[in-house]
């Protein structure tokens, strides 16, 4: 594996989902989505223009009825070797056959000649991805960018745990045709060149993947690697998940985990409030974000038993103090982020922490976009 996250930490999803119009979020779960990676031996037709002797040979095949060597080479006036060379490679193609007294196009060559262009047909080997839920394929954007792990239990970096959740289905290998028959599929990682696929073999991973359950019309959001907002075809997969989350959720009231773990910080005498969509807030002094907590983590949602609360203070400089900082800690390193990127990013956490969005002057002082 790579030095690449597998996901982002846990926080950064909450936010999200806090963030969804009309959420309420209540829950969250790091999972791990069975999936089936399947290698594929396809039929794959592509294009390309003819060169320019390969063509003129064709036609005259197809159009001048020439049905020998000797012919091709009086018609073009052209040296034996050429056009011996230029047939050879024809027939490679199977745009020629060759009965070895008549030459005659096949029904690819055929084709390429009206089409104007040289068509190959080519073996070609290439993954499929299908969820383990309900065997359906995943779309183009869970192919590049995002990491599959082989393990049944895994660890982020940030400390969440990642189980499997709910039954494995098999692999149905009746969708690999259906997927090539779907009018969509390009959508879903085949191009059109591609006529025909056969599974050579199949491999269980898994997609880690956030579930936040939603006491509101969302009942429940996705969030992976392959999506820089909700995954929402995720959220299909899983809708069906509930019982098994159930099952893992900490029998703990929330209120309690979070006021006990509130006292082993050094504040028993601060108490979570909910706010209207029914997170749990709790407002600490501003010392606070000196020690135990830092200045980034204010405005923030702590995960901790399939739970979360936003640590909170009421001084609104520290908060648009915080600003700079979760502003200033989210592009470093990054070699460009334009200045409307900058701005935009700006703009949702001051938002999310209750503040007037910080200036461009003060942006760039403090943050120094490209």
């Amino acid at each position: 594996m790579t030095d690449r996250p597998a996901i982002y930490p846990a926080r950064r999803a909450i936010e999200r989902a806090v963030a969804a119009p009309g959420a309420r979020p209540t829950r969250l779960f790091g999972v791990l989505i069975p999936i089936w990676r399947v290698e594929v031996s396809a039929t794959v037709t592509e294009t390309e223009p003819y060169e320019v002797f390969d063509q003129f040979v064709t036609r005259g095949i197809a159009e001048a009825g020439l049905r020998t060597p000797g012919e091709l080479v009086r018609f073009f006036g052209i040296e034996p070797t050429i056009v011996d060379r230029t047939l050879r490679f024809l027939v490679s193609l199977g745009h020629v056959g060759w009965t070895g007294t008549e030459l005659r196009l096949t029904a690819l060559g055929e084709q390429s000649a009206r089409e104007g262009v040289r068509r190959i047909v080519r073996e070609d080997r290439r993954r499929l991805y299908f969820d383990g839920y309900t065997g359906g394929p995943l779309p183009t954007s869970h192919y590049t960018g995002v990491t599959y792990l082989r393990e049944l239990s895994w660890r982020g970096r940030d400390g969440t745990e990642f189980r499997a959740a709910g039954l494995t289905n098999p692999f149905p290998a009746a969708e690999i045709e259906a997927l090539l028959a779907r009018p969509d599929r390009r959508a879903f990682n085949i191009s059109d060149g591609v006529s025909s696929a056969r599974a050579i073999s199949t491999q269980q991973v898994w997609l880690p993947a956030y579930l936040v359950q939603d006491a509101g019309p969302l009942r429940m959001q996705a969030f992976t690697m392959a999506s820089e907002r909700r995954d929402q075809h995720i959220e299909l997969v899983c809708a069906d998940l509930g019982e098994a989350l159930r099952e893992q959720e900490d029998r703990e009231d929330p209120m309690t985990t979070w006021r006990n773990w509130l006292t082993a910080r050094g504040f028993p005498t601060v108490t979570p409030q909910r706010m209207a969509n029914g997170v749990l807030r709790a407002t600490l002094p501003p010392s606070a974000f000196r020690r135990p907590f830092a200045l980034y983590q204010l405005g923030s949602f702590e995960p901790y038993r399939r739970s979360f609360m936003q640590l909170w203070c009421d001084d609104p400089g520290l908060r648009r103090e915080a600003v700079l900082e979760q502003l200033l800690n989210a592009t470093a390193g990054r070699r460009t982020m334009s200045t409307e990127r900058t701005q935009e990013m700006a703009e949702r956490l001051s938002a999310r922490l209750e503040v007037p969005p910080p200036t461009p002057d003060e942006i760039r002082s403090e943050v120094k976009p490209d």
